[in-house]
């Protein structure tokens, strides 16, 4: 059996940051996410929720990309939100196509999982952690700077 020890921080957005996550939604997101975690032979350490975006802190064995686990979660979870609730007035928007993903050492474990486990009060005190809340383009994933031979990989 492979051994590994991978653990990642995941934020993702509802689309236009809509404040739609309720309770409904949130088990809806709650029970997909441990479904698919289930499916991907990941460990889930901790889901939190705000009206507009979810936290997850996940391990996810080295056999899966990460971006392949979070597709799966977004787009279960969306399929799930839109046929599930019946909603004229406010319909389930989606989510937003971009998201944030950290790594963290095992030994930030329980420092995530605090983190994620607490987000209304975070909210509330506004005492965020930036990196855990981004979500958009800054300059680790930014490659607007590299000539096309280095965003291609090719650096010979």
């Amino acid at each position: 059996m492979t051994w590994w020890r991978l653990f990642y921080h995941l934020v993702w957005t509802t689309k236009y940051r809509e404040p739609v996550i309720d309770e409904q939604i949130e088990s809806i997101v709650r029970r997909t996410v441990y479904g698919i975690a289930d499916d991907h032979n990941a460990k889930v350490w901790a889901i939190g929720m705000m009206p507009d975006h979810v936290h997850v802190a996940i391990s996810v064995p080295p056999k899966y990309s990460i971006a392949e686990v979070l597709n799966a979660l977004k787009g279960t979870s969306s399929h799930l939100l839109g046929h599930e609730l019946q909603r004229a007035e406010h319909p389930w928007p989606g989510w937003q196509r971009e998201y944030g993903v950290n790594s963290f050492s095992e030994r930030s474990l329980q420092t995530v999982v605090d983190y994620v486990n607490h987000q209304p009060e975070r909210h509330a005190t506004r005492r965020l952690i930036d990196d855990y809340e981004r979500i958009e383009r800054d300059g680790y994933n930014d490659v607007s700077h590299l000539d096309s031979r280095e965003k291609e990989g090719s650096f010979a």
